[in-house]
């Protein structure tokens, strides 16, 4: 089991890293990814237009923060512990907007028109147990290359089937979430 996990320790990191570093990197594409974002921070609290756009840019710094750290092994238990702190505000916020049907798009990873439903809190619950998974597992030793290999490219492509998520939905359903340049 302790191999295992060391081979998690591996692919945790990646995965929460790559997540929050497309998090944050959509949301500073430009002036308008930005505004859109920081127009949903109002929408899902009624926050004042003049708290929305320091809380988000604080939003974005901490995201990025949370990809750094996971490049180094030395810090990257601090990320996954920020990173589950971030987890769980987001999911706390998703759930009263979902409560109180305020009908908000997701702006997560950048221009989405799909609206936030309930597979975006159990999103955030998985990249929380990743974060969880990755706190607990102890420091890689030894590891074959060819099992690094496979836990990196694991956590690459958890990380792109949760960023992908709406899209992948909007396959199987036969729409396609809108995007906006």
């Amino acid at each position: 089991m302790r191999i295992v996990l060391q081979y998690l320790s591996v692919a945790c990191p990646l995965t929460l890293g790559l997540v929050f570093l497309v998090s944050a990197s959509a949301k500073l594409r430009g002036r308008a990814a930005f505004e859109r974002f920081r127009d949903s921070v109002v929408r899902l609290n009624p926050f004042p237009r003049a708290v929305a756009a320091p809380l988000a840019a604080v939003i974005v710094v901490a995201e990025a923060a949370v990809a750094v750290t996971m490049a180094f092994p030395g810090v990257a238990r601090w990320g996954m512990l920020l990173a589950l702190v971030m987890l769980g505000a987001f999911t706390a916020v998703l759930v009263r907007a979902l409560l109180r049907d305020a009908g908000v798009s997701c702006q997560c990873f950048g221009g989405s028109t799909a609206p936030i439903r309930w597979r975006h809190v159990a999103r955030n619950a998985v990249l929380a147990a990743v974060a969880v998974v990755g706190l607990v597992s102890p420091e890689p030793v030894n590891l074959h290359v060819a099992g690094g290999l496979v836990s990196g490219f694991a956590g690459v492509l958890a990380a792109v089937l949760v960023v992908t998520m709406d899209d992948i939905v909007g396959l199987f359903r036969s729409e396609l979430p809108a995007r906006v340049p």
